[in-house]
């Protein structure tokens, strides 16, 4: 599909904002799923600025994870390794998670007559994973603030004292799990809107995609894991 056909709005799908470029557009994101990525779309942005927004994404999505509190106590040497090793494992996930998921996204959305080629899936997760994520890790900044270090801790909940910041981090949670899966069904419309296709059909390709991403990645481990259990077992 050629640039041109970009111009046009999918199929039964919305129109981009009109009128310039749209206020806030990255909080409309949330409510305009499929019209904001379409402006993004008819804009897209360079490799260089994806790649970034795939690399912060990716490291914010590893450092804010409720179950990534692994420290026992404090000390600035087990502090500081966490945040390196967040920040390498989260990098790394966001390269696959644009460029191998991307591909496979893009892959599974054409079997089900989709249209979107690979530099527009990636707009459509830039749009519908990236910056959702980006702005949902600063829903974890009042957390840092209540609770300090211990936002890292495995059991943070033991050092909520007082009875409204257990309330507070209860209701946290709870946002928190809302907010994730409406990120879901954002990336979901914004994945339909570059391949022009239902939503529906955006969620059998994601889960098509989400499918052979686990496998190319499991597959691989485990190989190694028998590889290395039947040398062990040699030398042994």
């Amino acid at each position: 599909m050629n640039d041109k056909a970009l111009q046009v709005s999918a199929s039964g799908g919305p129109e981009e904002p009109q009128g310039g470029k749209p206020r806030w557009p990255w909080l409309q994101l949330w409510i305009r799923p499929r019209a904001m990525t379409r402006y993004y779309l008819n804009r897209p942005y360079s490799e260089e600025r994806i790649l970034a927004f795939a690399l912060i994404a990716g490291v914010i999505s590893v450092i804010t994870r409720p179950t990534q509190g692994a420290l026992t106590e404090f000390s600035w040497i087990s502090w500081c390794g966490l945040l390196i090793g967040s920040a390498v494992v989260g990098a790394a996930g966001g390269l696959l998670g644009m460029y191998l998921f991307g591909y496979l996204l893009t892959k599974a959305g054409g079997w089900l007559d989709g249209y979107g080629e690979s530099k527009h899936v990636r707009t459509a997760l830039l749009a519908g994973s990236c910056i959702p994520g980006i702005l949902t890790g600063i829903l974890w900044l009042p957390k840092v603030v209540l609770l300090g270090k211990y936002v890292f801790y495995e059991q943070p909940l033991q050092y909520a004292a007082s009875g409204g910041l257990s309330a507070f981090l209860a209701v946290y949670s709870a946002v928190e799990w809302i907010v994730s899966v409406w990120a879901l069904v954002v990336l979901v419309k914004a994945l339909a809107e570059a391949h022009e296709f239902s939503a529906w059909r955006s969620l059998g390709a994601f889960i098509i995609a989400l499918v052979l991403f686990l496998l190319i990645l499991i597959v691989p481990i485990g190989i190694l894991i028998v590889i290395f259990a039947g040398i062990a077992g040699i030398m042994g």
